[in-house]
This record gives structure tokens, sequence and C-alpha cells, in this order.
């Protein structure tokens, strides 16, 4: 850790600790702990031993808090103390199975699992819509690459029951994807693994769907938050459980903060309050961005789709200044090779 203060030692502050526990309703502290504030000096940089608790590993989080002389926060730091896939399979556990069933006409593929069902497009494999207890969710058109690609091709589906799930793989397909496999599981969740090819500096990239903006109410998610980030503004959100509900807030035109567009970094899982139900979207990988619905910035670059899921984001304008003129951390992503993306949908 660096000192920054320039007449102040680091041993003038306090330093706390907590394990933190979440679930999809709630964050709670599971223990507090003190730290021995370091000795060092104005301008210099230590390093703040922590004496965890015995139950440390029970937790989800580790929170660490500085507070000055006078009693004041400074900062809070957040790490997760489990992977996306761990969070992934609690997510899913202890479901009930239901009953497998396929539906193929010259348009549409249906598979339902018990209450469960998801809609494909017979002739390019994307998702057209998912059913939960008969309340259709307005998730479609996806994934398609962002950004956009021209290339035409012929797609290929086949279906396969194996038992437990019922898997759609699709061969050539469309949007710019080399590769696109979705899993339907018996016990009611959907699985869908992609791939695709891209070379070079891109501002963004990703998959992407729709889903209407007038259906959206709230959301719940689990990773850095509550405010959104950009490729340059990394810093200040903390991991962990946050609730927002809808709103439209404009910087400089409206006080509605949180803001409930945008890029949120680290995500676990997301769900999604809409007019029909809520739909929860899980990962297990790290790192995933999470951009929902077009952020209203000036200048900011913009791409097709509500909900998309990305391994890199856009940088953001100052006030006078463009991102491409705002130095190293708002330079494009280099991109070489195949890039993953691994969600879940229940």
């Amino acid at each position: 850790m660096e000192n920054t203060y320039s007449f102040l030692n680091l041993n003038s502050c306090t330093f706390r600790g907590e394990i933190i526990k979440t679930s999809r309703s709630k964050m709670e502290t599971m223990t507090q702990f003190k730290i021995d504030s370091p000795d060092v000096g104005p301008r210099q940089k230590g390093r703040l031993r922590l004496q965890l608790p015995s139950d440390w590993s029970q937790g989800d989080i580790l929170s660490v808090t500085a507070t000055d002389c006078h009693g004041r926060d400074l900062v809070t730091r957040t790490w997760s103390l489990r992977t996306p896939a761990d969070r992934l399979n609690d997510l899913l556990a202890g479901r009930p199975k239901g009953d497998l069933t396929v539906t193929r006409t010259n348009e549409q593929i249906t598979v339902g699992a018990g209450h469960f069902a998801a809609t494909f497009d017979a002739r390019t494999g994307l998702l057209q819509g998912i059913r939960k207890h008969g309340k259709l969710l307005p998730l479609a058109n996806g994934p398609r690459l962002v950004p956009e690609s021209q290339t035409a091709t012929q797609p290929e589906i086949t279906i396969n029951e194996a038992g437990d799930h019922v898997a759609l793989t699709v061969r050539n397909p469309s949007h710019g994807l080399e590769s696109l496999t979705w899993k339907i599981h018996s016990e009611g969740y959907l699985e869908m693994k992609c791939a695709y090819l891209l070379e070079g500096e891109h501002a963004f990239h990703g998959v992407t769907f729709d889903f209407p903006e007038k259906e959206m109410k709230a959301k719940t998610w689990l990773g850095d938050g509550p405010y959104r980030v950009w490729q340059n503004r990394m810093k200040g959100p903390t991991f962990g459980r946050w609730e927002t509900a809808y709103n439209d807030t404009e910087t400089g035109m409206s006080w509605i903060y949180p803001e409930f567009k945008g890029y949120f970094s680290h995500v676990n899982w997301m769900e999604i309050s809409s007019a029909s139900g809520p739909l929860t979207v899980a990962t297990d990988q790290q790192g995933l961005f999470v951009r929902i619905l077009e952020p209203k910035v000036w200048r900011s670059p913009t791409f097709p789709g509500d909900l998309s899921f990305l391994r890199a984001i856009p940088a953001t304008n100052s006030k006078f200044i463009g991102f491409n003129d705002l130095g190293p951390q708002s330079k494009a992503a280099r991109v070489d090779g195949e890039q993953q993306i691994s969600l879940y949908f229940e």
C-alpha cells in the first residue's frame, strides 16, 4: 500500500476488516476484525498485514476499510473469496427436475423443462424467448457479435437429447460467431456457450441480446457496484450484492443515482425484474462485463441490443475531451484470436 499523505504516518489511521456473506436476497457481515496500522511514512510504501479470522473461508467477500485520525472513512477495498463458478453451482443447486420436451417446426424450436421453456429460431439458432411458469420473458435475438459482423452464413442446427438435457448445436452460426451451443437442463435452466474470432483493436467486444427497455423494472446483481464503470474509470465500485430500480439518469441533467443504465464489471450474476417476472443471467467466467441499455453519455460509442455480455468495454469522455485523446487507459482493447462467453439463464 502507498501513503499519499504529505505529513502523516499511516499509523495515525485505523483499519478494519470484514468477512461478508452474500445470497440472492441479502448481503451481511459475518465477522469483523481489527487490523494493525502499519508504520509507513509520508509518500512511502509498505504492507498491510491481515490477521484473518479462522472462519474467513466460509465467507464470500473480504472488505478492508481505512479510517483517518478524525474518524472519517477514507477508502474501502473488497475482494471476492469465491470464483464465479463456485457461485454458479450454489445458484443452480437443489433444483427439481422436470420432463424434457422438444417441439420443432420450420420456423421455431422450443425445448421445455418443467415450468421452463426456451424458443429458438429454427434457421439461425438465435434465442427468441424464454417462458417461466407460462409467462414470456422478452429476452431475444441473441447472441449477436458486437462489433457487428456482416459475414453471411448458412447455419445448421442439430438437436441431441441426452437424458438430463437437450443440446442444440449451431454449425456455421450467424452474426459473426464461430460456434454456438445451447443446453436446456431438466432442472429448468438454459446454458449458452459461444465463441468468436477478432483481431486488432476494438473499443468493445462481446455478444448482445434484445430486451425492451419498457419491460425493465429493476436489477439486482453480484459484482462491482453500485455504480457503473468505463474502461478508463474502473475505480470506485466495490464487489458485493447491489440493487437498483430503473431510472433514466443523464449526467448533469438529472440526479437519480446510482444509474441503472451502463457497464458493470466483474458480474457473477444479475437478476432483471420485468413486467413478466424475473430473469437471472449468471456466468462461470472471471471478469465479465454486463452492459444494460444504452447510457446517455456525450459521444459515447453505441451498438445494438439492450443486454450485452462483454470481454472489453469502451472508455468515456471528459467534459471537453473525447476518449480518443485521454491517454493509454482509454485506448481500445487489443484482441488476438478466439474469445469465449459462457452464460446461464434461469
